[in-house]
């Protein structure tokens, strides 16, 4: 995957909404609603839950557009404020759900197999057996174990944006990152469905 890197677009974007063109944001909108929805959802686990985060967001990121530093990625900065709106809402619902999509190449091993009609139907019933008890193993994880396998798999971040959107070194990243994985893979052998 290619690193986002900032855009002159959403900074002049920026610009023009500082300058009172509200249509301005309207196309950062546009532009990121996708991104900050997949995070969210992945985080809550819950479509209604994962609207009003991201919907949240964006309210959270118009107010404080004036606190925006050009020569920041506004990807990586609307990813904080999504995040930092996931915790909270975590803190407060002390649950929270979600799922893992198709897997990043050389992480296959935290993936469950998906059924298909190639497989036959005891392969099938182990695959959303594991399927479950990946989801299980994911619910069990630390809140900040979570976040960072979310962003790296799910929202296939580079590491360096994800030590932008988590405000911690890169070597941070990776031990984190590394320790997570290890977590999830022990809580995956351990869970029964």
């Amino acid at each position: 995957m290619k690193r986002r890197k900032a855009s002159q677009s959403d900074e002049k974007l920026v610009k023009r909404c500082l300058a009172g063109q509200r249509e301005a944001f309207a196309e950062l909108v546009n532009k990121y609603k996708a991104m900050i929805y997949g995070l969210t959802y992945r985080m809550t686990g819950t479509p209604w839950d994962a609207e009003d985060l991201a919907q949240e967001t964006f309210l959270h990121a118009y107010r404080a557009l004036s606190g925006f530093q050009p020569g920041r990625t506004f990807s990586t900065w609307l990813y904080t404020i999504a995040l930092n709106l996931c915790r909270d809402k975590a803190k407060r619902k002390r649950r929270v759900f979600f799922w893992l999509d198709k897997p990043v190449a050389g992480t296959e091993d935290l993936y469950p197999q998906v059924p298909s009609d190639k497989m036959t139907p005891e392969e099938a019933l182990e695959a959303k057996e594991d399927e479950a008890r990946l989801r299980h193993a994911l619910a069990a994880l630390a809140a900040h174990d979570r976040e960072v396998i979310v962003l790296r798999y799910q929202q296939r971040l580079e590491y360096r944006e994800i030590a932008d959107v988590l405000g911690v070194s890169l070597d941070t990243v990776k031990v984190r990152l590394h320790r997570a994985r290890q977590r999830l893979q022990k809580l995956f052998s351990e869970t029964d469905v």
